[in-house]
């Protein structure tokens, strides 16, 4: 695939399971709570998938 942004696109999703292995510490101690997991994850997957998705999308349907 010849995505220019590729690199950029996996480092998001890497920087996702780092949070995400962030927040189950968190939580394990009690400091984070289940609604601001989903809160993140909401966030992270609207603006993810609407915005880096879609161009990922277009990048491979156009060509």
């Amino acid at each position: 695939m010849n995505y220019p942004e590729l690199e950029h696109h996996r480092k998001e999703h890497e920087r996702l399971i780092i949070e995400v292995f962030n927040f189950k510490e968190r939580f394990d101690k009690g400091v984070a709570t289940k609604f601001e997991l989903l809160e993140f994850l909401k966030d992270w997957l609207l603006n993810h998938v609407l915005n880096e998705d879609l161009k990922l999308k277009k990048n491979i349907f156009c060509e």
